[in-house]
């Protein structure tokens, strides 16, 4: 098994565990999107409990990389747009950063924002590496699991887990 599929196997009981807390409106999320007969409409409303997270994944859906024929105004369609995987890995992602950003003590935050930096550039390198070894038929479906793989790979280090002491 790859480094990757263990982190992302091993993520949910980490987070019923509590070795990984995030907010409460992305574990209802992931709990909802989980549920292979979960439409977007139920996905929504779990989502809708945050209004800047749902303008966020609206503002997603969008985004020149996702832009259909028609712009997405409502927070069902962006569901419907983006699909499942890419929305829990979305507001898992975008709850964390929001977290960062919501950081009282100086020390903690200027902490969480390298932590931020640095799993965005191994997001990016993560990703670069799998197109090219796509290209050369080695590598399956690219897919968002790179982002959130990255921004939660060093979810020890805020805590102070890895040995360091957090600033806090």
């Amino acid at each position: 098994m790859m480094l990757e599929e263990k982190f992302l196997s091993d993520l949910p009981d980490d987070i019923q565990h509590n070795r990984l807390i995030l907010p409460e409106v992305a574990l209802k999320v992931r709990k909802v999107v989980d549920d292979p007969n979960a439409t977007a409409a139920q996905i929504a409303k779990v989502i809708a409990i945050d209004v800047a997270l749902s303008a966020r994944l609206i503002q997603v859906a969008n985004s020149p990389m996702l832009r259909g024929l028609n712009v997405v105004n409502n927070l069902q369609s962006a569901i419907a747009r983006l699909g499942n995987v890419l929305v829990r890995n979305l507001v898992t992602s975008l709850v964390m950063e929001q977290q960062m950003h919501l950081a009282r003590n100086p020390r903690l935050k200027a902490r969480l924002m390298v932590l931020w930096q640095h799993s965005t550039q191994v997001a990016a390198t993560s990703r670069a590496l799998h197109h090219t070894q796509a290209r050369r038929g080695h590598a399956g479906r690219i897919d968002s699991r790179h982002r959130h793989a990255a921004h939660t790979h060093a979810r020890g280090k805020v805590s102070g887990t890895d040995g360091r002491r957090c600033g806090a």
